[in-house]
């Protein structure tokens, strides 16, 4: 996909489905409205992807190698858990950073250090 490829401030995605290895580029969906998405099988999140998209919920890849910053900022993710894969071996600060997020349980399982603050910044996640 090339960069910013839906970015729109009108758009609107009920759910964004990836059924190929295909990375997200950056500000990819940025700005548009996405109410979830299901990124099973996509290796690289880039910076900014769903950046103000108003996502709820995602679904990452176990294999997924990269996040890149920004890539769920200042979205309203409610979620029952977020599983960081074993296999992310890049992740960008403020990736999940949200005033309006409740994820209820946080798997991390990649050797990556948890990032500084800004990984996910508010206090409505429940570890």
């Amino acid at each position: 996909m090339e960069q910013e490829v839906f970015v729109s401030n009108n758009k609107k995605i009920n759910k964004v489905t990836v059924l190929s290895e295909a990375s997200i580029p950056a500000a990819g969906f940025s700005g548009g409205i996405v109410g979830e998405a299901d990124l099973s099988h996509t290796k690289v999140i880039g910076p900014r992807a769903f950046d103000t998209t108003n996502i709820t919920k995602v679904k990452l890849a176990t294999n997924l190698e990269s996040i890149g910053e920004r890539a769920f900022y200042e979205n309203k993710l409610v979620m029952n858990e977020l599983i960081i894969p074993e296999t992310l071996t890049s992740a960008g600060g403020s990736m999940f950073s949200s005033k309006f997020k409740h994820i209820n349980k946080l798997e991390w399982r990649t050797k990556l250090a948890v990032l500084y603050r800004g990984f996910l910044e508010q206090k409505s996640i429940i570890l």
